[in-house]
């Protein structure tokens, strides 16, 4: 497990909304981090792509001025450690408002089944 960069500053008379992407190192989830950072949310990036989700979060952080993005090396596929990030990614948030699942598994499958 892996943990990028300081935890987001909380602001006790404000607190921002938060919000967990689970496949955010590009794509579909990279574009919905980026727009819940815009709208003003902390963001907890999770991906087992390490260097694009560096990359994202320090583009993110550029982007609203502040530090408000971490991301968290995981791979879904590695099931022993769900729950582990999980409570991780709860310590540091304390709670969450969001959660966008956009990983999966395709797992094989012959070409009779489709």
């Amino acid at each position: 497990m892996t943990i990028g960069t300081q935890k987001p500053v909380e602001h006790p008379l404000a607190p921002l909304p938060k919000a967990v992407v689970v496949g955010a190192s590009s794509g579909i989830g990279a574009a919905i981090a980026r727009k819940l950072a815009q709208e003003g949310y902390k963001v907890a990036l999770l991906s087992r792509r390490r260097e694009l989700l560096e990359e994202l979060v320090e583009e993110i952080n550029s982007l609203v001025g502040e530090q408000r993005a971490i991301f968290y090396e995981h791979d879904v596929t590695d099931f022993g450690k769900t729950t582990t990030m999980f409570q991780t990614v709860m310590q540091d948030l304390q709670t969450i408002d969001v959660l966008v699942y956009n990983a999966g598994v395709q797992p094989s499958v012959g070409i009779s089944e489709y």
